[in-house]
């Protein structure tokens, strides 16, 4: 589960979504967070004009698990 816009929301297939793109090893901020959308997307439905708050905070979620601090 992820708290988008202050809701508890669960995402289907979360820690698979995460590993995907994780895998990629994307460089840009923005293409992770469109990586991330875009399989959440098309396993969860997302409400149309909600997509920001979802990228938000799956990027907070990402950050949370593979972030590391030097």
């Amino acid at each position: 589960m992820i708290l988008v816009n202050g809701q508890l929301t669960e995402i289907k297939g979360l820690d698979e979504i995460m590993e995907e793109v994780r895998k990629l090893k994307l460089q840009k901020r923005k293409d992770i967070a469109d990586g991330l959308l875009e399989r959440t997307q098309a396993r969860n439905p997302v409400p149309e004009g909600s997509e920001r708050q979802y990228r938000d905070a799956l990027m907070d979620e990402y950050d949370r698990r593979y972030l590391t601090v030097m």
